[in-house]
């Protein structure tokens, strides 16, 4: 675990996912959750620990399933009804202020009384992803995937949002201002201003493969356009999705992965071709970023479900022109 701002903490070292914790005088805020059982609850052990002895809420920076999974663990010992139990109706809240404003005194005060103790918030488009998980088909695939990892994964149960946004929400504890940022369809940033602290989730990864099913590219590469290219971000300590730390100086090779990846898939595309071809963009891509040992074929699948989207979304688009 490392302390990277006052009572801000974050721990790099879960597979696939890096999450944070901001301890404020009303409970913990959490960014995304660890993907397995016994990490959620040693996650939750030493944000107690530190003097989160409540979950004030686990904010999901997308509806990804190794960022969600985790959610349980973390709320196990709130007070009030199971998370078994059927959740409320989820409330969608969309100031009506451009992002990255300040929002007015009442709509500040409007969102903070809608927010109760162990909240999950994301970004409105994440709630479908997360209540896909919800599915007995997808609990099987975990425990076929990962218990042997840890056979916790049985008693699976997945956490959908209760509040959603599409633009921005502030949320304020003592000193503490935190800032939900709808960053591309899907993504949240939680920014602290005061801190200078944003967690960007996938949108910045750090000597990984960048995961091209969590956003539509054209999307992504605007966000990261708007994070270049923000006063406020230009001396911020980035916490990527997965990785360490690190500035927006980050963005150049994520950027430029993005743009090789889109426009080889659009030439296979514009050729032609079927999808099949991708498995040879896929084998370029690869050498791009560090592979651990014997994870070559592995990443390589997982670049080209990325390119499977790519090459939809272009031909959604030559349809929709059309």
């Amino acid at each position: 675990m490392d302390k990277i701002g006052a009572n801000i903490f974050i721990e790099t070292v879960y597979p696939g996912v890096n999450v944070g914790c901001v301890v404020t005088e009303e409970g913990a805020i959490c960014i995304d959750t660890p993907l397995l059982p016994g990490e959620a609850q040693r996650w939750r052990a030493r944000i107690r620990s530190l003097g989160g002895e409540n979950v004030c809420c686990v904010v999901y920076t997308s509806g990804q399933s190794e960022r969600v999974l985790g959610t349980q663990y973390l709320l196990s010992d709130q007070q009030g009804p199971p998370i078994a139990q059927p959740l409320p109706d989820r409330q969608v809240l969309r100031p009506r202020r451009a992002p990255f404003q300040r929002p007015a005194a009442q709509t500040t005060s409007a969102i903070r009384k809608s927010i109760r103790k162990g909240t999950i918030l994301a970004h409105k488009s994440a709630w479908e992803q997360v209540k896909e998980h919800r599915t007995d088909n997808f609990r099987q695939s975990m425990v076929d995937t990962l218990g042997d990892r840890d056979p916790d994964m049985i008693n699976l149960q997945v956490v959908l949002p209760q509040i959603t946004l599409d633009t921005h929400i502030q949320l304020f504890s003592g000193d503490i201002t935190v800032t939900l940022l709808a960053a591309a369809n899907g993504v949240l940033w939680v920014w602290l201003p005061e801190r200078q602290v944003l967690f960007v989730g996938d949108t910045v990864v750090v000597g990984v493969h960048p995961p091209l099913t969590v956003v539509d590219v054209h999307e992504w590469l605007v966000a990261l356009d708007q994070l270049q290219q923000k006063p406020q971000f230009q001396d911020a300590m980035l916490v990527p999705g997965r990785g360490p730390l690190c500035d927006i100086s980050a963005t150049e090779p994520l950027i430029e992965y993005l743009h090789t990846a889109s426009k080889l898939t659009q030439e296979v595309y514009q050729a032609g071709r079927s999808k099949a071809d991708l498995n040879g963009v896929a084998a370029e891509l690869v050498p791009l970023c560090p592979v651990p040992d014997g994870q070559w074929e592995r990443v390589q699948r997982q670049i080209k479900l990325g390119l499977d989207e790519m090459y939809d979304g272009f031909k959604a688009a030559d349809v929709a022109v059309g």
